[in-house]
């Protein structure tokens, strides 16, 4: 009989205990709710995602841990809410039981029965009915704020005003369930920009700092090109920071003054990874960015892996000859040795790079690469002179970990064998990736695409050096396979392609903190011919990876396996360790 209440007490206390943590939101998880309006599905579903975005946002919220406060703080919320899409007179009640009932009634829509502007005369002139909010429509404070940021945008635009303030007046009327709004533009004296003054940065020229502003002395008064000329600074890479301060205007003109403070110029890099083919590799670097005090940047690099060990020198002149023009000198000396062949090669070249626009870069160059290639037989010795051109139009939004964007480079190079008059070839490649993400989604998924293909026109595969031609395999291309195998072998070593063709794509999720993890399909084939046969013949290769998230970049861990996998040649797996998401 003891035993049978001890028993009894245990359950008791243990379906005690339970009930208690399911009380306790902050326990074990947030209590469900629901968001109880019948008559309007689409509002109720809006205000349960809104909601479901406070409890993971809100830090005052997520202080709470009586059930009680946390319903009287989620019912103010969507209160709040309704307000904003135009229902002043809802009510929000609610109930606790096994889940959170909150019972909406929205009441009435609150229509605008009129809309006025109060703002000064310039050309052109405030197109009213092109901000989105007319009588007619809800009071929706989406939509004021909207055409509030136009209005503001048009006078940045096109008036002189030293400042420039919008303001909004909304009255609601709760007896004809109507509102009316007034915006107004504060007043303000007109200005031009007058005299520029750089500060905090003695290292760097002011004959330098001047090619990055993006306006004209005496040109038309306006905070937007301030705030990109202090963008252009700090992404010259010599400043930490830059602080811009504008005079009240005298006598119609409005000195500016840039306040800088300098980066240290000179920096060590260093970097290991880690693949099948090339086994550990090291990354050394030196660099400095301001040489001569125009932010003239020197960069000096070694690489040391398996596969290869190159040191390369690299000296960039900004803002050569124009603006937006960086003249670039390079040169590198290499090792390679794939199972294919060995190549030692000299490569000195210039490079003549102009920004089209913020996104779209072009470039313009002259190469001389002299190469030594040992294969079966005796070495071969090439002299090329190589003309490329190169075209760059950049919409991710961050290099090393895009979420969201495009991007396209196409480059194709001329080659002339000095040591072979009359042999000619035209290399030319083509590669693009999008990125689409859903921040609002579990883990904050992102969906990377990447696609590239490439030719050789001219000659014939025997003419074109082994260093020069495509493979495809390996950890930059397809992740599974050994370096350089997939195409067409002999006595299992690549043979080399006129053209190739690659794909792939990659699920990234955000899992928690700084971990993530990735699903991953790759692609491709080097082929002998001189245009590539898209899809045909494409290996494939699969599988997943980790990655933790620093500040400047993720670090990656993948694990991959061929699908098509090929005895004697393909090993089960390929590991693969590196900074940076694989594009």
């Amino acid at each position: 009989m003891p035993i049978v209440i001890l028993v009894v007490l245990l359950l008791f206390s243990t379906a005690s205990v339970a009930s208690i943590l399911d009380d306790l939101p902050l326990i074990g998880g947030d209590q469900s709710f629901r968001v109880i309006l019948s008559d309007n599905v689409a509002l109720a579903v809006d205000l349960r995602q809104q909601l479901e975005r406070e409890r993971s946002g809100n830090a005052d919220l997520r202080l709470l841990k009586a059930p009680e406060a946390i319903a009287r703080f989620e019912a103010n919320l969507l209160s709040g809410l309704l307000r904003a899409k135009g229902y002043y007179a809802a009510q929000v009640t609610w109930e606790i039981g096994k889940t959170r009932d909150y019972h909406v009634a929205p009441g009435p829509l609150y229509i605008l029965t009129e809309v006025t502007f109060d703002v000064p005369s310039v050309t052109p002139s405030l197109d009213t009915s092109g901000l989105g909010i007319t009588a007619g429509m809800p009071l929706d404070a989406k939509l004021v704020l909207a055409a509030q940021a136009r209005i503001d945008a048009h006078y940045q635009q096109y008036s002189c005003f030293y400042r420039i303030e919008v303001r909004y007046d909304a009255r609601v009327d709760h007896s004809r369930h109507a509102a009316s709004l007034h915006f107004t533009l504060a007043p303000s004296e007109p200005a031009h920009f007058g005299a520029v003054r750089f500060s905090g940065a003695p290292a760097v020229s002011d004959e330098h700092l001047v090619n990055y502003l993006t306006f004209a002395s005496h040109g038309c008064f306006s905070r937007k090109p301030l705030e990109q000329t202090r963008l252009e600074l700090l992404q010259s890479g010599l400043l930490v920071s830059v602080t811009v301060e504008t005079a009240p205007p005298q006598g119609g003109l409005s000195d500016i003054e840039f306040k800088l403070v300098e980066r240290r110029p000179r920096t060590i890099k260093g970097g290991l990874s880690y693949d099948g083919d090339a086994g550990e590799g090291v990354a050394l670097g030196w660099e400095n960015r301001n040489l001569f005090g125009r932010g003239e940047k020197l960069a000096l690099q070694g690489e040391f892996s398996g596969l290869t060990t190159k040191a390369d020198s690299q000296i960039t002149l900004p803002h050569f000859l124009a603006k937006a023009q960086n003249l670039v000198l390079h040169a590198t000396l290499e090792r390679e040795s794939p199972a294919a062949y060995t190549a030692r090669k000299g490569d000195f070249g210039v490079a003549l790079n102009r920004r089209i626009a913020p996104y779209l870069v072009v470039g313009l160059g002259a190469d001389a690469l002299f190469t030594q290639v040992e294969q079966e037989g005796e070495p071969v010795d090439y002299g090329l002179v190589g003309l490329p051109f190169s075209v760059d139009i950049n919409r991710r939004d961050d290099l090393l970990d895009p979420r969201h964007g495009w991007n396209l480079g196409a480059k194709t190079e001329a080659f002339w064998n000095v040591r072979q008059l009359g042999s000619k070839f035209q290399k030319s490649s083509l590669a693009a990736s999008v990125y689409r993400s859903a921040d609002s989604w579990l883990y904050s998924p992102t969906l990377a695409l990447r696609a590239s293909l490439g030719s050789i026109a001219g000659e014939n595969l025997n003419a074109i050096p082994a260093s020069e031609r495509f493979y495809v395999g390996g950890g930059g291309s397809v992740r599974g396979y050994a370096y350089q195998s997939l195409g067409a072998l002999t006595d299992n070593k690549a043979d080399g392609g006129l053209s190739f063709g690659e794909t792939s794509a990659e699920l990234r999720l955000r899992l928690s903190g700084d971990w993530g993890a990735v699903l991953f399909v790759d692609g491709g084939w080097a082929y002998a011919q001189q245009l590539p046969s898209w899809g045909d013949g494409f290996l494939w290769g699969a599988g997943v990876g980790v990655r933790y998230y620093t500040s400047f970049a993720p670090i990656r861990f993948d694990i991959a396996t061929p699908i098509n996998r090929r005895e004697g040649l393909d090993d089960t797996v390929q590991l693969y360790i590196s900074i940076g998401q694989a594009f």
